[in-house]
């Protein structure tokens, strides 16, 4: 008898913000706070939630059960510690699961009397407490599918063996650099391969299958911009791995979206994508795709840069040139107090026709100018508002000496780059170095790139061109 497909994901995709756990608002999880909210969803009585393992320093590993069904399922999050995103979703996901609305009761019900769900959340929780990718040995978990020589990859292997999952999810992130066709990739696919020959037997057609299903449900919130991830054999790799064990085993990436560094967008993403994969499990819908349609999905590529300046008029090693320059900004892994720095830096410079950003600009007709360093000295940066900002950019000025420096404090998303007055280095324009500089015309700034973020000066007033974080509410 047919089952019906009880995950609409419109419903789904507009509930979210209902279900979301407001506790886990940054993507810089602690294992203190996942520990919380565990033992509140285990008081709460609708999911079953016990410690099944220790990590390398001793942190707990919790499973997540629910439903009762004949089909296992198992999902795990942040085997790589800095990869937080399906975490965050895995908590919305619980927060669904123990809910009592009558709007998604049909399919809470489908879910817990056809599936039997088995989450591990923050696989890695000595990397999610350092934001690394590898454990407290520096061993990448996902690669140690074979030697087993961390704990987490043990604990991994005897669940996997205990429970004998019929599918299985690995929940990622992607590199913010990934693009489909210049369009970033928002979340990507793969039903992971089991041998070199990429061959498909029933269990890796079922993964191909819910991947092109998931492809098509996702469209009308990311049409463009998801896709397929590489699907090479890694024998070291746990989702092949469990794919060669006869576990239907599908590879989420969660991706990213310009100017959503918190991954808002993302995380509810997740959300729908995990609801509506397991709602089609437990139906059945997903058998109804034609498997073709897994390889048909736009596969995701390297190279997207956060920004390209095109047809600047620049001077390399004394020679005018025009060249494009594109910057990168990441983020770095210190925490501070109100958030985390970031560093915009050239990564290319010349002709980069055929390369992609998240936001492009023409300057063509334009000098690039290298910042300068103001040469006073503020004694501290309350000294500076809007009025006297916009005056250094639209002098060329995108860096400050500052006497009372302060330390433990981001200042990366300021409009001007503040210096220590006594360890102040020029600018420079060289592959590595901070992207500091102004786009002018006929000797007046039409533009300043501060830190690799971008504004327009217009007049006596200047325009966030990024839309991003620039802005001094951060002073």
């Amino acid at each position: 008898m047919e089952k019906n497909y009880l995950a609409p994901s419109a419903a789904l995709f507009a509930a979210h913000e209902r279900f979301k756990e407001s506790k886990l608002s940054k993507p810089r999880l602690k294992h203190h706070q996942l520990v919380d909210l565990l033992t509140d969803h285990s008081l709460g009585g609708r999911l079953e939630v016990a410690t099944v393992g220790r990590s390398t320093e001793n942190r707990s590993i919790a499973r997540v059960v629910f439903g009762q069904g004949p089909i296992r399922v198992m999902l795990w999050s942040q085997m790589h510690g800095d990869e937080p995103t399906a975490t965050m979703a895995l908590f919305d996901i619980f927060n669904f699961l123990a809910a009592e609305d009558q709007q998604f009761a049909a399919l809470r019900q489908q879910l817990a009397s056809q599936l039997t769900l088995w989450f591990i959340p923050a696989l890695n929780p000595d990397g999610a407490e350092r934001f690394t990718r590898e454990n407290a040995q520096g061993i990448d978990i996902n690669r140690d599918a074979q030697r087993l020589q961390t704990l987490e990859g043990q604990l991994l292997e005897k669940i996997r063996k205990d429970f004998d999952p019929q599918y299985a999810f690995n929940l990622h992130d992607q590199n913010p650099r990934h693009h489909l066709d210049g369009k970033a990739a928002h979340m990507t696919f793969s039903a992971p391969a089991y041998n070199d020959n990429k061959s498909l037997n029933k269990s890796r057609t079922a993964a191909a299958q819910l991947c092109a299903h998931l492809f098509e449900k996702l469209a009308p919130w990311a049409k463009g911009h998801v896709g397929r991830y590489d699907d090479s054999h890694c024998h070291r790799c746990f989702g092949d791995h469990f794919q060669r064990e006869g576990a239907s085993t599908i590879l989420i990436e969660s991706g990213h979206k310009y100017a959503d560094p918190d991954k808002r967008h993302i995380r509810r993403l997740n959300f729908v994508a995990i609801l509506e994969a397991l709602a089609a499990i437990a139906s059945g819908e997903h058998e109804k795709q034609d498997y073709k349609a897994y390889r048909e999905m736009p596969e995701n590529t390297d190279g997207l840069h956060d920004l390209i300046i095109r047809n600047a008029r620049v001077e390399l090693a004394g020679r005018p040139c025009l060249a494009d320059l594109a910057i990168d900004i990441e983020s770095q892994k210190e925490e501070l107090a109100d958030g985390f720095e970031y560093r915009g830096t050239y990564v290319k410079i010349g002709d980069l026709s055929g390369q992609h950003a998240y936001r492009e600009l023409d300057a063509e007709g334009l000098d690039f100018v290298l910042g300068k360093t103001f040469p006073s000295a503020i004694e501290q940066i309350d000294e500076l508002n809007e009025a006297n900002v916009l005056t250094l950019l639209d002098m060329g000025y995108t860096n400050l000496r500052v006497k009372a420096f302060p330390k433990g404090k981001n200042t990366s998303l300021l409009p001007l780059t503040l210096v220590d007055a006594q360890l102040h280095r020029p600018c420079r324009l060289a592959l590595g170095e901070q992207a500091n500089f102004t786009l002018q015309k006929n000797g007046k700034a039409q533009w300043a790139v501060v830190n690799g973020f971008v504004l327009q000066i217009a007049g006596n007033d200047f325009v966030d061109f990024t839309k991003n974080k620039l802005n001094l509410k951060h002073l």
